[in-house]
């Protein structure tokens, strides 16, 4: 999952739950002192998916991650942050290669576009 999570080249998610997600809203640094309240990394990973591309999250049905995301997206859309999402699941796999986007595993990948949220 962190092999996934760190490959955006902005706005990469670093943790917190759903339902911190939405009552508080993300902070752009993690704070050990509150782990289940949604931080990120504004630099993001390692820019092999472009910005535009969208969020990625991970375990994404198994944990429930549909809240940080919407809340992610809906606070950085002023600052410019990608209006589309991806959720992979747990055993499976998002390629990416060149625009193009192929789903392999167990499980799925959850795609959200939050253009009118």
């Amino acid at each position: 999952s962190a092999g996934t999570a760190c490959q955006q080249a902005v706005f990469m998610i670093t943790g917190g739950e759903s339902y911190n997600a939405l009552r508080y809203g993300p902070y752009d640094y993690l704070d050990k002192n509150y782990p289940d309240d949604l931080s990120y990394d504004p630099k993001g990973g390692i820019g092999l998916i472009p910005k535009d591309f969208g969020y990625l999250d991970t375990h994404y049905g198994v944990r429930g991650r549909q809240g940080r995301m919407f809340a992610l997206a809906m606070s950085l859309k002023k600052k410019g942050g990608p209006l589309k999402g991806w959720g992979v699941d747990e055993n499976t796999a998002l390629i990416y290669d060149r625009g193009n986007v192929e789903v392999l595993g167990a499980n799925g990948v959850f795609y959200c576009l939050l253009y009118t949220s």
